[in-house]
């Protein structure tokens, strides 16, 4: 609006102009030396006021974000000092120790799979949410530029690696590199339980443990499985691969056993270890003497009757059909046999009469009251019978060729 008098827009609130001093809402004069110095106040009081007021609203932000900056401080340094104790904890008893720092869940969520898998201790630490003092403090303990998304392992209270990584095939790497994770990754759970229903069991076993997966696994196992059940022995198949190095120290402890190596075989009896057998690499010929050297159930080669030589020249004299063998101690062969017999003996429940002549006996002359007509080489099989010999065997032979013969001689009916 302007001034009705002299059209000047220069009008305070009041409608007075400022200019000559016509009051345009009554239409009064008034003297504009008495208007300007109050409209001029006016006006500074106005500033100041608003002055004031900005300069308190900045006062009272300032206040909340400094309290606002201190909580956090403070919330940070009490999760800190918790997150920290954890870690000093975990690196300091565990036997084996993962800590993940970052917050990617995918790192975090194949992570806590494997500590339900392989049983190891871990903690995730969210890197933002630490202080700027112990961001520093982890980057010098670790010799990292950058704590984001890296893994740290401990073992037994050392430090035994610390990498960033950028995806889950590295991280995996690392923790197969360090024994955390096995090889092959699989829940392990099944095997864990067939370990324990193997150690709780009544039956005597022949258990073999491979810490290595290969082609060549699966026809060893095989093998020995044809093996125990040719001599009636129950068998088991640990697939020690899948565990990790903590599990295979936790649970081969059960079997008494604290070292690693490529492949087991352990023998039960009786509810309790009887014999623990360590291989680099099982051979065939290694199983093989497995069976011929170390007894299982009761001693398959007990099933056999072992006399001396005055018991054998008693024996020889009455009108039964008897079965003796000879044999050397130092004679692998007669091992083997023994185990052949044994299990003979047992399946077909007759009596096997077995002689271990001493270094200084002398074959041909534990013969000379017998027409035998063979070389005297060990180890040696007779059938006698008033005294006469029916039937002899030289050396070691197939299982089936003795239960044919003993068929045929009217001793297995």
């Amino acid at each position: 609006m302007n001034c009705l008098k002299c059209g000047s827009k220069n009008l305070d609130e009041k409608m007075i102009c400022l200019d000559c001093g016509n009051d345009n809402h009554k239409g009064n004069h008034i003297d504009i030396d008495d208007v300007r110095p109050k409209v001029k106040n006016h006006h500074n009081f106005e500033r100041a006021r608003k002055v004031v007021l900005m300069f308190i609203l900045f006062i009272v932000i300032m206040t909340i974000a400094f309290g606002a900056t201190i909580l956090v401080y403070f919330i940070k340094e009490k999760s800190n000092v918790r997150v920290i104790d954890e870690f000093n904890n975990y690196s300091k008893n565990s036997s084996v120790y993962v800590l993940y720092m970052g917050n990617d869940s995918a790192y975090a969520d194949e992570l806590k799979i494997y500590q339900k898998y392989y049983e190891f201790d871990y903690q995730k630490i969210n890197v933002g949410r630490l202080t700027i003092k112990n961001t520093k403090r982890f980057k010098d303990k670790f010799k990292l530029n950058k704590l984001k998304n890296s893994i740290i392992i401990y073992k037994k209270g050392n430090l035994v690696a610390a990498e960033n990584v950028t995806n889950i095939d590295e991280m995996n790497n690392i923790l197969k590199d360090n024994k955390v994770i096995p090889t092959v990754i699989e829940d392990p759970t099944n095997e864990k339980e067939l370990i324990n229903n193997t150690l709780s069991g009544e039956e005597d076993t022949l258990i073999y443990v491979s810490f290595v997966n290969n082609d060549l696994v699966k026809e060893k196992s095989d093998a020995l499985k044809a093996q125990c059940d040719e001599y009636k022995i129950k068998y088991q198949f640990i697939r020690g691969y899948i565990f990790s190095e903590k599990q295979i120290l936790n649970y081969m402890n059960q079997f008494n056993y604290s070292s690693i190596k490529n492949e087991l075989i352990v023998i039960l009896e009786n509810k309790k270890v009887k014999k623990i057998i360590e291989f680099d690499s099982l051979y065939y010929v290694d199983y093989i003497e497995i069976f011929k050297n170390y007894d299982i159930i009761n001693s398959i080669s007990d099933y056999l009757k072992y006399i001396n030589i005055n018991d054998f020249n008693e024996l020889i004299k009455t009108d039964e059909k008897n079965i003796f063998v000879f044999g050397d101690s130092k004679c692998k062969y007669c091992d083997s046999l023994k185990y052949t017999l044994g299990s003979i003996a047992k399946e077909k429940n007759i009596a096997i009469y077995y002689i271990d002549l001493p270094d200084d006996a002398n074959l041909a002359d534990s013969l000379k009251s017998l027409e035998y007509e063979g070389n005297y080489t060990y180890p040696l099989t007779i059938i006698v019978e008033n005294k006469k010999i029916l039937d002899y065997v030289i050396g070691d032979s197939e299982k089936d060729y003795y239960i044919n013969l003993f068929t045929k001689d009217g001793i297995i009916r």
